[in-house]
C-alpha cells in the first residue's frame, strides 16, 4: 500500500475501486473527506489523506477516475462526497452492495448486504477484521476528540489507513464474480437499469430542494395547538370512562414554559407541563388508563398487550359499542398529527443545509418490488392530504425557476389491467369510464342492502339509516379495497377497510360474513384478474421465484408465500417505469440544460425547471412518463399527470 503519493504517479486502469472515509455521514451537513482509497487491477493500493492534497488536485483525480469504471460498496455515499465537495459526478461506476441485492432480491429479511457478509458470500471470506473492530474504526473517522487527537495516536491512524486499503482489495474482485452470476441470472438489464440511475440518484441528493422556513414554522405552531387541544379532550373522555376514580393530578397540565438564566449566562426553557399527567404518547400508560377503566386492551399474537395503530384500529372496528371507541378515535388522530409534529416539526428544520435545502438518501434495491424509499429524512411519507399537504407547498423553487411535478396516473390500475387482460378494467381503462366508482358501487350495495346505489364522482351524498355519506369519500376510501384486491386479499383485509360502513349496518353476528359476500362479490366481478393473480401465486410456490417484466427482475420467494407474489410483477413494472423515466427526464434536463430533478415520491418525480421553459419541459416530461409506462404495457397506453406551479403541488 502506497500512503500519499503523487496524484501523477497512481495507476488507473479500466477498474478502479474506490472508497473514502469522511467525518460524518452527509457532505452538505458540514462533513468532509478524510480519507481516499484507490485500487486498481494491478493490485496496486492507495491511500490519501485529503487535508495533504489541494481541491484541484483531487478533482484532477476525480476527473480521471471518471473515465474509468469506479467500484465501491454503497458507492453512491462516496459518488455525493466527490460531486459535493470536488464538482465531479462519477457516471460510471458498479456498486457492489446493489449487485448482491439484485442478485438476492427477496431475500433481504435473512441476508445481510453489508460489506464483510457480502464478501464472505460471493468470494468465501477473506476480510481481516472482524465486525466490532470494523464498527469502531467506522466510528473514530467520526469522532471529533479522537480526531483532533490523532497526531498523538500514531498507531490508530495507521489502523484507520489500513482499514481504508483494505476495504478496496476485495472490490474488483466482487465486481467480476458478481457480473458473472448477473450474467448467468439474466440479470443485465436490471443491472444497467439500476447503475444508470444511481448518478441521477446523486445529482437529487447532493442538490437538494428548498424549503421555505418561516412558512414551516407557521404551520408547525397550530399543530402543536391541536394537539393540546386533543390531549384535553381525552381528558375529559377518560375522567368519563374512571367514573371519577382518579387523582386529579392525572389530568393536571400546567402548559408553558419560562426561561431561566444561569450564572454563566447560560439560557434554559422549563417545560412547565405537569410531569405526572398523562403522557398519550406512551403506551404502557394508555394500557394502564385502559385497565382502570375495567375493559381489556387489545392484544398481540404473543398475548402481550398492544395499543399500536393497527391493534387500536382493528378493537374499535371489532368493538363498536365499546365505550373506549370515541377514546380511540381521538388518541387515533393525537398520534398522527403527533408524528407530523416528531418528524416533520423542527427536527426535519435541522437537517437543512446553509441554503435552506432538505436532502434526502434514496435506496433503490432495498425493497424487493426495486421500488425507491427515502430515508434521512423520509419526504415520501410526508401525506398528500391534510396537515400533509399542506407541508409540501413549502418544498419551493429557487428563485428564477418553477417546479414540475409529474405523475403516472394510475399506472399500478394500468400494469393489473394490461398483465391480467382483465375485460373490466381494460375496459374502464379505455372508455375512460372511472374504474374506482364502479368497483365501490359493488361494495357498497352489498353493505347497505340497496342495488340502486351507484358511487361516483358526480354524485353528492346518500342517506342510510340516519347516517349521511359523502360518495366521493366512499369512493377514495374503497381505493384501498381495490389495490389490496391487486394482492389477492380476501375477507379479513377487505373487513380492515370497510369495517366503519359495515359495523354501522349489520351486527356482530354478520360483519365477516357480510366481508365475505363484498370479496367474493369483487373476485367474481374480475374473474380474469383473481385467476391470473392466484397463478402468480401458485407459480412462485413452484419455482420459488418471480420475475417482474421483461426486464427480467427476480424476486425469490418462501413456499408459504402469498399476496406478495400476486403483486410484485405490478409493483416491479411500476418500479422500473419510474426508474426509466428517472433516467430520460435527466438526460432530457440535462441535453437542454433548463433545469433538473430534485425529488422522487413513488410515482412522482419532481423537477426544477427555468420559468421560461416550465410550459415546454411540463409537455415533454409528462409525454416521457406516460412513454415509460407504456413501455411495459401492451393492450393500453400509460398515462400521467403534470402540474407547475412555485411548490410542490401534488
Amino acid at each position: 500500500m502506497i500512503l500519499n503519493p503523487k496524484i501523477c504517479n497512481i495507476k488507473l486502469t479500466p477498474l478502479i475501486g474506490v472508497d473514502l472515509e469522511t467525518t460524518g455521514l452527509f457532505p452538505w451537513m458540514g462533513a468532509e473527506v478524510d480519507l481516499i482509497a484507490i485500487y486498481n487491477e494491478l493490485g496496486d493500493s492507495y491511500v490519501l489523506e485529503a487535508d495533504n492534497y489541494s481541491k484541484e488536485d483531487l478533482r484532477g483525480l476525480f476527473e480521471a477516475i471518471k473515465k474509468c469504471i469506479a467500484i465501491g460498496h454503497n458507492i453512491k455515499f462516496d459518488c455525493n462526497f466527490i460531486l459535493y465537495h470536488y464538482g465531479v459526478l462519477l457516471d460510471q461506476v458498479f456498486c457492489t452492495q446493489i449487485g448482491a441485492q439484485i442478485i438476492d432480491n427477496g431475500r433481504q429479511k435473512t441476508l445481510k448486504f453489508n460489506l464483510i457478509e457480502v464478501i464472505h458470500r460471493f468470494l468465501g471470506g477473506g476480510y481481516s477484521i472482524d465486525k466490532e473492530e470494523k464498527k469502531n474504526l467506522q466510528k473514530s473517522f467520526i469522532d471529533p476528540i479522537l480526531r483532533a487527537n490523532l497526531v498523538r495516536l500514531p498507531y490508530i491512524r495507521k489502523k484507520q489507513i489500513d482499514y481504508a486499503a483494505e476495504d478496496t482489495t476485495f472490490l474488483i474482485r466482487l465486481y467480476h464474480v458478481q457480473k458473472e452470476i448477473i450474467q448467468e441470472k439474466a440479470l443485465h438489464i436490471i443491472d444497467r437499469l439500476e447503475h444508470k440511475v444511481l448518478p441521477i440518484l446523486c445529482k437529487m441528493e447532493v442538490l437538494g430542494t428548498k424549503v421555505a422556513k418561516v412558512q414551516w414554522r407557521s404551520l408547525i405552531g397550530p399543530w402543536i395547538k391541536v394537539l393540546e387541544s386533543l390531549e384535553d379532550e381525552m381528558d375529559e373522555e377518560a375522567k368519563q370512562l374512571l367514573q371519577g376514580k382518579y387523582k386529579e393530578n392525572r389530568f393536571k397540565r400546567n402548559r408553558g414554559t419560562f426561561t431561566t438564566i444561569d450564572l454563566f449566562g447560560g439560557v434554559t426553557d422549563i417545560d412547565t407541563a405537569s410531569s405526572t399527567a398523562i403522557n398519550y404518547a406512551a403506551p404502557a400508560q394508555i394500557i394502564e388508563l385502559w385497565l382502570d377503566t375495567g375493559e381489556i386492551p387489545p392484544k398481540d399474537d404473543d398475548g402481550v398487550y398492544s395499543v399500536g395503530e393497527t391493534a387500536l384500529e382493528i378493537y374499535a372496528t371489532e368493538h363498536i359499542d365499546t365505550k373506549l371507541n370515541k377514546f380511540i378515535g381521538l388518541l387515533l388522530k393525537y398520534r398522527k398529527v403527533s408524528k407530523l409534529v416528531s418528524t416533520y416539526g423542527e427536527s426535519l428544520l435541522e437537517k437543512l443545509d446553509k441554503y435552506d435545502c432538505i436532502h434526502t438518501s434514496y435506496t433503490q434495491t432495498r425493497t424487493e418490488t426495486g421500488r425507491l424509499s427515502s430515508k434521512q429524512p423520509n419526504l415520501q411519507n410526508i401525506p398528500s392530504k391534510g396537515h400533509g399537504k399542506e407541508l409540501r407547498h413549502c418544498f419551493i423553487a429557487r428563485p428564477g425557476y418553477k417546479l414540475i411535478t409529474c405523475d403516472m396516473a394510475g399506472a399500478e390500475v394500468a400494469i393489473a389491467a394490461d398483465y391480467s387482460n382483465e375485460p373490466l378494467l381494460l375496459d374502464s381503462l379505455r372508455s375512460g369510464v372511472d374504474m374506482h366508482s364502479k368497483l365501490a358501487s359493488v361494495s357498497f350495495r352489498i353493505i347497505f342492502d340497496n342495488p340502486e346505489i351507484v358511487v361516483n364522482k358526480s354524485s353528492d351524498i346518500l342517506i342510510i339509516d340516519s347516517e349521511r355519506y359523502v360518495f366521493n369519500d366512499l369512493r377514495d376510501e374503497h381505493k384501498s379495497v381495490v389495490f389490496a384486491k391487486f394482492y389477492k386479499a380476501g375477507a379479513k383485509r377487505v373487513y380492515s377497510v370497510l369495517s366503519s360502513y359495515i359495523n354501522r349496518h349489520h351486527p356482530a353476528s354478520e360483519r365477516l360474513n357480510i366481508a365475505t359476500k363484498i370479496s367474493t362479490t369483487l373476485d367474481g366481478t374480475m374473474p380474469v384478474l383473481s385467476a391470473y393473480l392466484s397463478g402468480l401465486i401458485t407459480l412462485a410456490k413452484k419455482d420459488g421465484y418471480l420475475r417482474s417484466d421483461k426486464l427480467g427482475r427476480i424476486r425469490y420467494f418462501k413456499t408459504t408465500v402469498y399476496g406478495d407474489a400476486a403483486n410484485y410483477p405490478i409493483q416491479g413494472s411500476n418500479a422500473n417505469a419510474l426508474k426509466i423515466a428517472l433516467i430520460k427526464c435527466d438526460e432530457y434536463l440535462t441535453a437542454t440544460g433548463y433545469g433538473h430533478l430534485v425529488m422522487n415520491i413513488h410515482d412522482e418525480v419532481v423537477c426544477e425547471v427555468l420559468e421560461d421553459h416550465a410550459e415546454e419541459a411540463a409537455k415533454e416530461i409528462k409525454q416521457i412518463m406516460s412513454d415509460a409506462l407504456s413501455y411495459f404495457l401492451t393492450n393500453i397506453k400509460g398515462g400521467a399527470s403534470v402540474s407547475i406551479n412555485e411548490y410542490w403541488s401534488k
